[in-house]
């Protein structure tokens, strides 16, 4: 980002939608200056314009942005490139032939507790991601849930298949008398 920068303060219970792009964000910034302005890069992403120095420094700041903006955010791996993308506060949006490498989950509004555990979502995700290349490596990534270098899950792709989702007719749940 060059010249004037606007820091934009993203509007609170979004529920499920996004919060918009930072205005005069550009395609590029360093992570130091997306932590510093509280960026959203949004479903557009931004290229991230400096080479972390460790994951732990890189998703610690990840983190910060996701507590400031109550957002998840992603880090995908695009053509040897790194992009961080923005969604809402319980997704955010990767596109298909990306590799994702780590994704954030906010504290829980009601429990203001951690959330660790991949969701059903992020499973499919991967999931998805194998059954496009099925003879190749079982696809990883982890959640990023803390400011602490352990406060981070890593969890794999379960099958080829999709997980389905009970609460919308994919599983039929067994009825016991």
């Amino acid at each position: 980002m060059s010249g004037t920068v606007t820091t934009y303060k993203s509007p609170i219970n979004l529920g499920g939608m996004e919060a918009p792009r930072t205005p005069g964000l550009g395609k590029s910034a360093s992570m130091p200056e997306l932590v510093r302005d509280g960026a959203v890069p949004g479903a557009a992403g931004v290229l991230l314009s400096d080479d972390a120095s460790t994951p732990a420094i890189l998703y610690g700041a990840m983190f910060k942005l996701t507590q400031r903006n109550r957002v998840e955010y992603a880090l995908t791996c695009e053509g040897g490139a790194l992009v961080l993308r923005s969604g809402a506060f319980n997704k955010v949006a990767v596109p298909r032939d990306a590799d994702l490498i780590a994704h954030t989950h906010p504290f829980d509004p009601e429990a203001a507790l951690p959330q660790p555990m991949p969701s059903r979502a992020d499973v499919n995700a991967l999931n998805r991601r194998w059954s496009r290349n099925p003879g190749g490596p079982r696809p990883v990534s982890d959640i990023v849930w803390g400011l602490g270098p352990d406060d981070v899950t890593t969890y794999g792709a379960t099958g080829l298949d999709e997980i389905p989702d009970p609460t919308k007719g994919g599983l039929k749940p067994r009825r016991t008398w």
